[in-house]
C-alpha cells in the first residue's frame, strides 16, 4: 500500500476535497446571500462569485504544471490557510470592490491547495474509487453544512456565511498539515509503466483525447454553475415557501452523497465514454424542468438530478483521465476544468436572467450539452484507433 493509500491519508484528501470543492454545495446559497442580504442584482453577484472561481481557475492552470515539480503537501495547506484569511477578510466588508477583490484572492488561495489534492489523487492505486470516495464525503458534508450555515442565516446576518466558509479552509489545513503525507517522498507510487517512461510522459503534451476529454468536463461545469447559482433564487421567484425552498437545499445535499460511489462501483461494468456521451442530455432534461415549472416537487427533483448529474458524470471522466495520462497532470488540472466552467456560469447565468429570465438558462444548457456530447465523442474517436488506453478502464 503506499502512502496516498492509507487510511489516515484518504482522510486527509477528502477533507481537502471538501474544502476545495465547497462552491459545489454552497454556491446556490452563496449566490443568495449576495442577492438577498447584500442586495445585489443577479449579474453583480454572479461577478462576485465567478472572481472567486476565476482565482480557483488560474491557480489550477498554474499548479497542475507545477505538480510533479513540487511536493503536494506544502501547497495545498497553505493554500487553505490563506483561503481562510481572506474569507474573514471578506467578513467585514460590504462594498461590491472590496468583495471582489478577496474572492478573487480566495480563489486563488482555494485553487491551488484543490489542484495539488486532485493530482494526489490521480497518483493513487485506484483513481477513481479514491475520487468517489472524495465525492461520497463532499455529499455527507454538504448535509452538515447545508443544515448548520441555513439555521445560521435564519438566525444572524449574512457576512457569517463568509466566517463558516472560514472555518471549513482553517479545518482542511489542520488536517492535511497532520495526516497528509509528504508525497514527494512516496516512491511507492503505483505506475505500471517503467521510471524511464514515467519521466518522459512527465513533460509529454496531452494527446488530443485528454483535451477533448478536459474541455467536456469544462463545458459540463458551466452548466452545472449556470443552473445551481440560482437555484434558491428560482424558487423564490416561483414563490415558493422559504422552507420549502431550505428542505430542496437539503435534499440537494443529501443528493450529493451518492453519485460518487455508485460511479466507483459501476467503473468496470460500463464503459465511460457511454456515461459521458449520455450524461449530459439528462443534465439539459434537468435544467429544462428546473427553468420552467412552477410545480415545487419537479422544482426539487431538477436540482437533485443537476446534483447527480455531474457528480457521477464527472468520477467516470475523472478515472478516464488518470488512465490516459498516468503521471497526474491532467487530474491536477481538473479544479482548472472544472472551474473555468463554474467562472463563467453565474455571470453567464445572472446577464441571461437580466435579459430573458430563467428560462433562458435551460435553452442554454441544452445547447450547451450537445457540446459535450461532441466533445466526449471526439474523445472516443481519438481513442479507438490506439487501442493502448482500455475505454472500459479495468481496474488497475
Amino acid at each position: 500500500m503506499s502512502n496516498i493509500d492509507r487510511k489516515t491519508s484518504v482522510l486527509a484528501i477528502m477533507v481537502a476535497h471538501c474544502a476545495g470543492m465547497v462552491d459545489m454545495i454552497a454556491l446556490p446559497i452563496w449566490m443568495g446571500v449576495l442577492i438577498g442580504q447584500y442586495h445585489f442584482n443577479s449579474q453583480q453577484a454572479g461577478m462576485v462569485v465567478t472572481l472567486f472561481l476565476a482565482g480557483v481557475t488560474l491557480a489550477s492552470l498554474g499548479s497542475s504544471s507545477l505538480f510533479n515539480r513540487f511536493a503536494a503537501k506544502p501547497f495545498i495547506v497553505a493554500g487553505f490557510f490563506a483561503s481562510a484569511l481572506a474569507f474573514v477578510c471578506t467578513y467585514f466588508n460590504t462594498a461590491l470592490p472590496s468583495l471582489s477583490v478577496l474572492h478573487f484572492i480566495g480563489g486563488l488561495a482555494t485553487g491551488i491547495a484543490l489542484s495539488f489534492t486532485h493530482g494526489t489523487i490521480g497518483l493513487s492505486k485506484n483513481p477513481q474509487r479514491l475520487f468517489g470516495m472524495a465525492g461520497c464525503a463532499i455529499g455527507i458534508f454538504g448535509i452538515i453544512f447545508t443544515t448548520a450555515i441555513l439555521a445560521v442565516l435564519a438566525r444572524y446576518q449574512g457576512a457569517y456565511f463568509f466566517i463558516a466558509l472560514a472555518l471549513i479552509m482553517v479545518l482542511a489545513g489542520l488536517v492535511t498539515v497532520v495526516f497528509l503525507p509528504d508525497i514527494a517522498s512516496n516512491k511507492q507510487i503505483a505506475f505500471k509503466e517503467s521510471d524511464s517512461l514515467v519521466a518522459v510522459q512527465k513533460t509529454k503534451k496531452f494527446s488530443k483525447a485528454v483535451w477533448f476529454c478536459m474541455l467536456g468536463v469544462t463545458v459540463l461545469a458551466l452548466n452545472q454553475a449556470m443552473n445551481v447559482s440560482f437555484y434558491e433564487r428560482i424558487g423564490v421567484d416561483r414563490q415558493f415557501d422559504q422552507h420549502m425552498i431550505s428542505l430542496a437545499l437539503i435534499i440537494y445535499a443529501i443528493t450529493c452523497i451518492f453519485p460518487a460511489p455508485l460511479a466507483a462501483y459501476l467503473q468496470n461494468k460500463i464503459n465511460p465514454l457511454y456515461v459521458l456521451c449520455i450524461g449530459p442530455l439528462f443534465q439539459a432534461a434537468f435544467s429544462l424542468m428546473l427553468t420552467q415549472t412552477h410545480h415545487l416537487t419537479l422544482y426539487i427533483m431538477a436540482g437533485s438530478g443537476i446534483a447527480f448529474c455531474i457528480i457521477f458524470i464527472h468520477t467516470f471522466a475523472f478515472g478516464l483521465l488518470a488512465k490516459m495520462d498516468p503521471t497526474g497532470r491532467a487530474v491536477a488540472a481538473t479544479p482548472a476544468m472544472l472551474m473555468t466552467g463554474s467562472a463563467i456560469g453565474p455571470i453567464l447565468g445572472g446577464t441571461l436572467i437580466q435579459i430573458s429570465g430563467f428560462q433562458a438558462i435551460g435553452f442554454l444548457t441544452l445547447c450547451l450539452a450537445l457540446l459535450q456530447i461532441i466533445l466526449f465523442h471526439l474523445v472516443r474517436l481519438s481513442l479507438k484507433p490506439k487501442q493502448n488506453i482500455p475505454v472500459n478502464l479495468t481496474a488497475s
